[in-house]
């Protein structure tokens, strides 16, 4: 994942509960974020052909509205970058948008601004999106989720659910998520498998591995 920092942290006088915007940075740490897709790609430790790519993601604040919207430019940029980079033969890095798009998605009601954001994300020229549907846990997002399922497999664009995807609920989204035959493979599903002290946890990855394996034979 390409990513100079995460979340500044809140100023002392910052509004309680309120934490300043993610993925918007300045121009220094786009230059780091490209610098850092370059030393990847020439690296050797990476390879087109088996997968190999990048997430990340930017955006900006309307001058006028104020309003939250993916930076188009940078981006391109970054895609550009990334797809010309270290190409095999009849391979390239794909990138994928991390979930900056979340902040979008959460003020998309409706199916025409869901595929207004899909469509934005497709332009950026990005292969796939980690998403949790807006913003918070995928389980409280699956309505959306289903409208960005829908449209991304119409434009060919995979979809990563991510955001609090345990053993518990995977089943109940995998649901949530699929059509009469069964869930397009372009969707796949993340989870860090942490504890709360930031340590692997291996029979919360036991339970995930035992949940897909039934879903191939219980989903529609």
């Amino acid at each position: 994942m390409i990513r100079p920092r995460g979340p500044r942290k809140c100023p002392s006088s910052a509004t309680p509960n309120r934490a300043p915007q993610d993925f918007i940075y300045t121009p220094d740490e786009l230059s780091v974020m490209a610098s850092s897709i370059g030393e990847f790609a020439s690296s050797g430790l990476l390879s087109p052909r088996h997968g190999d790519g990048f997430v990340f993601g930017i955006l900006k604040q309307d001058s006028v509205t104020g309003r939250l919207e993916l930076d188009l430019e940078r981006n391109r940029e970054l895609v550009a970058l990334a797809t010309t980079s270290g190409r095999e033969e009849g391979f390239r890095f794909k990138c994928v948008l991390h979930r900056a798009v979340d902040d979008l998605l959460t003020s998309a009601g409706t199916g025409a601004e869901v595929r207004k954001v899909m469509e934005e994300v497709k332009r950026c020229g990005f292969d796939g999106l980690l998403t949790s549907g807006g913003r918070g846990g995928a389980v409280n997002n699956v309505r959306r989720l289903k409208m960005v399922v829908d449209v991304a497999e119409e434009d060919g664009v995979e979809v990563i659910v991510g955001g609090g995807v345990r053993s518990g609920n995977l089943g109940g989204l995998a649901g949530g998520l699929s059509k009469d035959d069964g869930l397009w493979e372009g969707v796949w599903f993340h989870s860090s498998c942490l504890r709360h002290e930031g340590m692997f946890d291996e029979q919360e990855a036991e339970g995930l591995a035992e949940q897909i394996r039934n879903m191939k034979c219980c989903l529609p």
